[in-house]
């Protein structure tokens, strides 16, 4: 029911020895798709880990909990809810250290439903109608909100019967959303693409263009037989 389509690449700054601190995954069980991607924050030391565990915990959580929950704001409010737990839990006085953001959907063939914390977004092509979640509003003006926050108050959307669904870290805003508005063309092409490798091959065209300064990850969802 659900093609996957997913690719990260590191920051041209980053040298050889320094990590991609995105992590992301995904899980089908029956016809209901999750997709996540979560972006650990930069000036912490061990926000790669946190990234990761984030995404662990919403794969784990997923197939054990939530999947039989459906595409409701209720189920991914609660399914948000538990990853936040579950993170502050692990790390309790140095959650700070493991600082991420995470962006989230369940889709199933009629219902679509998308949960973001800080600047890592959705994107959802909705009978070509595209939506952009994202909760970048921190205490300060252009504060990133993370999954360390000491309260979780997340953007959350909802639809139905979506043929493409995608979940995007930060690096990937300025090639492909202003304003808050998804750049159409950009988007549909990503959505034609028939492999992983084709998305690779343009995250590689994009670092030689100099259109990458970050951490950059996809994974989406799109409506048809898997690969």
């Amino acid at each position: 029911m659900w093609k996957i389509i997913n690719g990260t690449t590191p920051s041209p700054r980053r040298t050889t020895s320094e990590e991609n601190q995105d992590h992301y995954g995904h899980t089908t069980i029956g016809d209901t798709c999750l997709i996540v991607a979560a972006d650990g924050a930069g000036s912490q030391p061990n926000s790669k880990e946190g990234a990761q565990y984030a995404v662990e915990q919403a794969l784990k959580l997923f197939e054990t909990t939530y999947h039989d929950g459906g595409a409701t704001t209720e189920n991914i409010t609660a399914f948000l809810q538990n990853i936040y737990d579950n993170f502050h839990y692990n790390y309790n006085a140095n959650v700070k250290q493991y600082a991420t953001t995470i962006a989230l959907a369940i889709v199933t063939p009629k219902r679509w439903v998308a949960a973001a914390v800080g600047d890592s977004f959705i994107v959802v092509d909705d009978t070509l109608e595209y939506f952009y979640t994202s909760d970048d509003s921190g205490e300060y003006v252009n504060e990133t909100v993370f999954l360390s926050a000491p309260t979780l108050n997340p953007a959350i959307k909802h639809g139905n019967s979506p043929r493409f669904v995608a979940a995007a870290t930060d690096g990937l805003k300025n090639v492909s959303v202003e304003n808050g508005t998804p750049y159409l063309g950009f988007w549909e092409g990503i959505r034609k693409m028939n492999d992983s490798e084709q998305l690779e091959q343009l995250f590689e065209q994009m670092r030689e263009q100099y259109r990458l300064t970050d951490d950059t990850t996809i994974v989406c969802a799109k409506a048809g037989r898997p690969a």
